[in-house]
């Protein structure tokens, strides 16, 4: 069942409690939080895709439950395709991500959309 607005917000929430360490935890709510709220005014061809990508992120957090490392790989034809702003926003998301680790902190996670 595919799940739309607040209660698949709400579900990947709770999966990132179950599955996330702590300063990953932070860092995805506080994303999920963001395109969330960048998508509430989204035209319905967007918000469909929207939807449907963020159930696929949420189907993937609950197949890897209780493994040690959550998460995929982008393979060399899925980073060739992100668009500039995208791969932007990933690598903000990588440098993040290195920094929460090493709990050197750094810009809000927020910051990223």
């Amino acid at each position: 069942m595919l799940l739309r607005g607040l209660p698949l917000y709400r579900a990947i929430l709770r999966q990132h409690r179950i599955c996330l360490a702590p300063h990953l935890r932070k860092l995805g709510d506080e994303y999920v939080k963001a395109e969330f709220r960048a998508h509430r005014a989204a035209k319905s061809d967007v918000l469909a895709s929207f939807q449907e990508e963020w159930n696929a992120y949420l189907s993937h957090l609950q197949a890897q439950k209780g493994q040690p490392l959550v998460g995929a790989y982008l393979t060399d034809d899925e980073v060739r395709r992100l668009s500039p702003e995208q791969m932007q926003q990933l690598n903000k998301m990588k440098e993040e991500a290195a920094k929460s680790a090493t709990g050197k902190g750094g810009d809000t996670p927020s910051s990223l959309g």
